[in-house]
């Protein structure tokens, strides 16, 4: 079994809504993505729950873009990370990270995966 490769972006600061972009990957593998919330949590706050990631599509066609998603999402600190396994070739997905803070606070931040096989 092949080791999983592990991703972390790092969430921009509050008032900034912005796309987060995971490097491509193929539709055969599996990586730990990983959102790091750092800059958005306000100072005396914390993260109490990684709420369920969520996956539609951005571009091409797959009719259960949710199976990108494996397992649970879990956290570490200020990080917020999930499995992304499988994918349809030449599909991108808009994939949805949302946390829960300790003052109530929802957070969440867009990002985008393209799962790109390559030519044999």
């Amino acid at each position: 079994m092949a080791a999983t490769t592990e991703w972390t972006l790092s969430s921009p600061g509050s008032g900034k809504a912005i796309a987060l972009s995971f490097p491509d990957k193929r539709s055969g593998s599996t990586v730990l993505a990983a959102v790091d919330f750092t800059n958005r949590i306000p100072s005396g706050a914390s993260i109490s729950s990684s709420d369920a990631w969520a996956a539609t599509v951005k571009s091409g066609t797959d009719s259960s873009p949710s199976s990108v998603l494996s397992g649970s999402a879990s956290t570490s600190g200020t990080t917020c990370q999930q499995k992304l396994t499988a994918g349809t070739d030449g599909v991108e997905y808009y994939i949805v990270a949302q946390v829960t803070l300790s003052d109530s606070q929802v957070l969440e931040q867009l990002c985008v995966l393209k799962v790109e096989d390559l030519e044999s």
